[in-house]
């Protein structure tokens, strides 16, 4: 996933094809705050434009896996 710190523009490269998958950014109050599908085959963007400066978490979850990681909103 980068950049972290992000500005609202999300990329994530894969080195595979990992198929369909759903993300979502949750705030540190457990809030989501934004859900969409994604086809994971080397990158993906997700738009946060919308968001304001803030920690969150970013969970990704396909058929066969799960990953979240720490994200940064700063704008």
């Amino acid at each position: 996933m980068n950049p972290n710190p992000s500005n609202g523009t999300i990329h994530i490269k894969t080195s595979e094809n990992y198929g369909k998958a759903v993300a979502a950014i949750f705030e540190m109050n457990f809030r989501k705050v934004i859900s969409t599908e994604l086809s994971l085959n080397q990158q993906s963007t997700i738009e946060a434009n919308h968001l304001a400066t803030s920690m969150s978490v970013l969970k990704i979850q396909g058929f066969n896996f799960s990953h979240s990681e720490k994200l940064v909103i700063k704008k």
